[in-house]
């Protein structure tokens, strides 16, 4: 079961069958999607959808199947997400009030999220870049835009990764050498499509494997100290408070982490 909360409060969550028979192990069943009223219209359907998509790809499934009242709101929500009707069943259920009711069978295949290097200058890449900026200004009054200008200075070991989902550009990375120190490499630019849980992840993963294959010993960053999902995030991949870097020394509203890649 995946659960959703805001404020402390429980306020939605979904079940993702995962035990299936032997000829359905590419298979994940899902069902019970419930959402509290005060949290309707709010994203919160949505958001657990794409976690439970997400859970499922990452247990190796490629499909999801599901069922649900003919006519109902969640009918809706499912259309809208890409789910196909497979179906109909008349007089599958039998209502609280014991009235009978036809139930729409959906499915869906999941197509996986994949990372590969990409140009900056790419479309895709911009926009997701723009995505970025907007929020930052918003949130914490700098889009973060001058600290990548150093990338049309490096010719090598810098890489710009982008996470593609059915075609779609979901996540975006990038990976440069830090000028006074030929040994760390310093990401940048990192964001990930909310609505794809766990692609962060995957961006992370594959700026890490570069910046090894590129024989960086260390990889370090900045992020804002009030930017606390940010920061959760990196200290679950094994990311810690390091030094200041430049041009981050004597502001205190910035974090530097760092992490040894030996």
């Amino acid at each position: 079961m995946l659960t959703l909360h805001r404020q402390g409060l429980l306020v939605g969550s979904v079940q993702l069958g995962l035990a299936m028979p032997q000829n359905g192990g590419h298979r994940a069943d899902l069902g019970k999607l419930l959402v509290h009223r005060r949290a309707r219209g709010q994203g919160a359907s949505r958001f657990l959808m794409r976690a439970a998509e997400a859970e499922a790809r990452r247990r190796g499934r490629t499909l999801i199947v599901l069922d649900t009242e003919a006519g109902s709101l969640a009918e809706g929500i499912y259309r809208r997400l890409g789910y196909q009707e497979s179906g109909r069943i008349p007089d599958f259920a039998v209502t609280p009030d014991g009235v009978l009711h036809p139930t729409v069978i959906f499915h869906k295949q999941l197509s996986a999220v994949t990372v590969r290097s990409a140009s900056p200058e790419a479309p895709e890449a911009v926009a997701l870049m723009n995505r970025l900026s907007a929020y930052l200004a918003e949130t914490f009054g700098a889009d973060g835009r001058a600290g990548f200008a150093a990338w049309a200075e490096w010719e090598d070991r810098k890489v710009f990764a982008m996470a593609e989902c059915a075609g779609q550009a979901v996540g975006c990375g990038a990976l440069l050498p830090r000028p006074e120190d030929p040994a760390c490499a310093e990401i940048k630019r990192m964001f990930a499509d909310p609505e794809y849980p766990g692609t962060g992840a995957l961006v992370l993963q594959y700026l890490l494997d570069q910046a090894r294959a590129l024989g960086f010993g260390k990889v370090c960053l900045e992020t804002r100290w009030a930017n606390q999902r940010a920061i959760a995030f990196y200290q679950r991949h094994g990311f810690r408070p390091g030094p200041a870097f430049s041009p981050y020394q004597g502001r205190p509203e910035c974090a530097c982490l760092e992490l040894s890649l030996v």
